[in-house]
């Protein structure tokens, strides 16, 4: 099993082999385009993102998306309980955003599951959109 230091420098590592080249802001919603760009330039490799409003607007349903805010970040397994734990620290420590236990509430929350049948490991940030960030973070404008 990798060890802490070891998971937080990978996450290091992933830094610069995330493409932000190939990355398309614009395919983003509205409402956590700076959300996703600050994840991103944490490290985290972010697959899906909803800010729970617009794709309604667009007419898709519940069966077609999540309708609620969120952001799947994918990592490898053995590095998922790392990699949670350094999400809440970050946006904890360095964006002030107070994450809460896992409810039903719509408040700030860390969700992360590992599928055993596919080996795939997702942690997903729900509640959590552009409107709690600090002024600069996540800045489309670079």
């Amino acid at each position: 099993m990798p060890s802490r230091r070891f998971a937080v420098d990978k996450l290091e590592q992933r830094k610069v082999v995330l493409n932000m080249d190939k990355f398309n802001v614009n395919e983003i919603d509205p409402g956590v385009r700076r959300l996703v760009t600050w994840l991103r330039e944490q490290g985290f490799d972010t697959s899906d993102s909803g800010d729970g409003k617009h794709k309604d607007t667009l007419g898709w349903s519940v069966g077609d998306c999540l309708l609620c805010l969120h952001v799947v970040i994918v990592v490898d397994r053995y590095d998922l309980a790392d990699a949670a734990d350094q999400l809440q620290y970050k946006l904890q420590r360095w964006l002030g955003i107070q994450i809460s236990e896992n409810t039903f509430e719509a408040r700030p929350q860390i969700h992360a599951s590992y599928d055993p049948v596919d080996g795939s490991a997702l942690i997903t940030l729900l509640y959590v959109d552009d409107s709690l960030l600090p002024p600069g973070i996540g800045n489309l404008d670079k």
